[in-house]
């Protein structure tokens, strides 16, 4: 049975009566409908979508009347002609849409060329080409390939861009870098200039050579303080250079006083007659003999110059009574002191000076010392102790010194320096 469609605008208003088909009639019709719905199919695609629903017979009888088959011949020209006139209609509208794409791409490709000028015009190396390209492309089938060259070009531009920003920070972060590490080096420069190896006569080997010396020095020191003035003279007579060195030590020292002791020692000398003779015990470098008027005989254990006499002055070639003044600067060295000051009474005249200056810390008590000097023949004239390093005494020689056995036994401590 064929099926009347449900659109009954487009199908024609007919007074169509149905009668009984015979067996022929019946198998024409129905291979027009399979031919008919076939064609619909392949048009759509879709047959469920574009079949037409055909209205139920209204009754029985109805339904077994017969249909003319021209009045089916022209239906089904009405529905053909209506069904092309819907896919033409379908047809149009799709190329309507792809022309409002098409459109829109074409905008969004011009928006792109304008957004590529204006990098162009903010210093971005963004292609010079990009605007012919396109132009010259925008007409043709390319056009997808015209929008994704673009946006690849966009792509590259950017990417030249944010490399070029990333070159420029790095570059400013270097410099800001490097000013602040000169700034550090300016300000550890000026606060460190004790580490710092100086050119003119602070190199690291002069450096080192001095606290060498100094370590010599020391060392030298210990050894004259804490042995006999005999096994001292036998140590400088076995290394001569020791004797240099320990002296060149010895200048160090003397700048770090707040006072030089042979000044005090000179400027009362420069009190007395110019016709006393002096005896400098332990003159070093016979710096006194150069300072003052008088004739000074200088001794020590080396000879540092022309005008020292070597000897251990516990046994000086001394004339006895010869001498007005008997000087020990710093000189009361070694472990027989008691023989040192023996030398000196015997050397010196009946009211000669005993000058003596040293350390204030080798004193345990210096009212003792002061006793057992004046026991060996000497008074006390004059004890200085307003200096916070030295001890300053003048004696004078009173009597001849007592018998060896019931001499005293003079000691001081040792003088050593501490290492730096």
């Amino acid at each position: 049975m064929f099926k009347i469609p449900e659109w009954e605008d487009a199908a024609p208003s007919l007074a169509i009566s149905f009668h009984k088909d015979n067996p022929k009639t019946k198998k024409v019709r129905k291979q027009q409908n399979d031919t008919t719905s076939s064609r619909i199919k392949d048009i759509n695609g879709n047959s469920s979508s574009h079949q037409n629903k055909v209205s139920k017979p209204q009754n029985k009888k109805e339904a077994n009347k017969e249909i003319p088959l021209a009045t089916t011949k022209k239906l089904t020209n009405t529905i053909r002609k209506n069904k092309l006139q819907s896919i033409s209609i379908l047809q149009n509208d799709k190329t309507k849409t792809l022309k409002k794409k098409k459109a829109k791409e074409i905008t969004s490709s011009q928006h792109l060329l304008d957004n590529v000028k204006q990098t162009q015009d903010n210093n971005f190396d963004a292609g010079k080409d990009l605007h012919d390209s396109l132009d010259s492309d925008l007409n043709t089938d390319k056009l997808d390939e015209v929008i994704i060259d673009s946006k690849k070009r966009k792509l590259n531009t950017f990417k030249n861009k944010e490399e070029k920003d990333v070159e420029e920070m790095f570059a400013q972060n270097s410099k800001t870098d490097t000013k602040k590490k000169q700034i550090l080096k300016n300000m550890l420069m000026k606060e460190s200039n004790r580490n710092l190896i100086k050119a003119n006569s602070n190199s690291l080997r002069e450096r080192m050579l001095q606290r060498l010396k100094a370590a010599q020095f020391r060392y030298i020191n210990e050894k004259l303080y804490t042995s006999s003035g005999s096994e001292a003279k036998n140590l400088f007579n076995a290394d001569p250079a020791a004797f240099r060195t320990y002296h060149q030590g010895y200048q160090q020292q003397v700048k770090k006083w707040p006072v030089n002791p042979l000044d005090v020692i000179v400027k009362r000398i420069m009190k007395m007659p110019k016709t006393h003779l002096i005896a400098d015990m332990g003159c070093g470098e016979a710096v006194l003999s150069q300072r003052v008027q008088n004739k000074v005989r200088s001794f020590d254990l080396v000879a540092f110059n022309s005008n020292v006499e070597t000897c251990d002055i516990a046994h000086t070639p001394l004339l006895a009574n010869s001498m007005d003044v008997a000087v020990y600067c710093l000189a009361l060295m070694g472990s027989d002191l008691t023989q040192y000051l023996v030398e000196a009474n015997r050397v010196l005249k009946n009211g000669g000076h005993l000058l003596i200056a040293e350390v204030e810390s080798r004193f345990d008590n210096v009212n003792t010392f002061v006793s057992e000097v004046q026991k060996i023949g000497f008074s006390l004239k004059k004890l200085d102790d307003s200096n916070k390093v030295f001890y300053f005494m003048e004696f004078t020689k009173v009597r001849e010194p007592p018998k060896k056995s019931k001499l005293p036994h003079l000691t001081l401590k040792p003088c050593l320096y501490k290492r730096r």
